[in-house]
């Protein structure tokens, strides 16, 4: 488990409008909100400057993209999502006891805003209206781990590419018709919840397909329509609306 000194700076100058808030909040509030956000390029720094390790805060990616596993301490029975410009992580973590293990890895340089859970709880004592708040953060970031719950469950192929998909949509906006993303197989397999071996047999397979060309620590997706049809297991009320729409104008 590697380790590194956390980089948070309590010193910024975010505006509230850089933040998509997921409800209305009273300026005031937004600005006590920043106020106790501290500065960050990396989730692990919430961990204590762990890989791996258990979450009390809110996270806010400003831009850039990190996978995000949540399993057990061990590292065992991990679930992966990847996280990007707008996304929120953590809110469920405020006032429970449970602990949610997390493993991430960087895969665009980040930008984030770390709320600690401390800070938050206090604040919610004058602001009642952070509970609120924390609800529609949490029901913001509902689908994503719902579907990454969903494809964990099926078989390696879907996973495989629901996990590729997943990476193309965070690093390519609008998403070109052949892909090419910046990943490890390493990462590739966390999000995939499945050794590297069982991972590179299935992409040595996707790539005698015509789905995929393999590179060094880069892939290109060559048939964004073949690995759609290994998405067909997932329930289509899963599917992101801008997958939904890129792969609806394939051949």
């Amino acid at each position: 488990m590697s380790r590194s000194l956390p980089s948070r700076s309590p010193h910024h100058n975010i505006a509230a409008d850089t933040v998509k808030w997921c409800c209305p909040l009273d300026e005031d509030l937004k600005r006590q909100l920043l106020a106790i956000a501290e500065l960050d390029t990396s989730i692990r720094s919430a961990l204590n400057g762990y890989a791996f390790g258990n979450l009390n805060g809110v996270i806010y990616i400003l831009n850039g993209s990190q996978t995000v596993c949540l399993g057990n301490e061990t590292g065992n029975g991990l679930v992966g999502a990847v996280m990007g410009q707008g996304d929120w992580l953590g809110a469920l973590t405020i006032g429970n006891r449970y602990q949610a293990y997390l493993m991430t890895e960087e895969l665009a340089p980040t930008e984030l805003l770390y709320f600690p859970g401390k800070k938050i709880l206090n604040l919610a004592k004058t602001y009642p209206d952070i509970y609120r708040w924390l609800f529609h953060t949490a029901q913001s970031t509902q689908l994503k781990w719902l579907q990454a719950n969903l494809a964990a469950h099926q078989s390696r192929f879907t996973r495989a590419a629901f996990a590729l998909i997943e990476v193309t949509a965070r690093q390519h906006d609008p998403i070109p018709t052949q892909p090419e993303i910046r990943v490890s197989q390493d990462q590739l397999a966390r999000l995939s919840g499945f050794s590297r071996s069982r991972l590179n047999e299935v992409l040595r397979i996707f790539e005698q397909k015509g789905y995929v060309k393999l590179g060094r620590g880069k892939i290109t997706l060559t048939s964004l329509a073949g690995l759609n049809e290994h998405l067909q297991e997932l329930h289509t009320v899963f599917v992101t609306d801008s997958l939904t729409l890129r792969l609806s104008k394939e051949p």
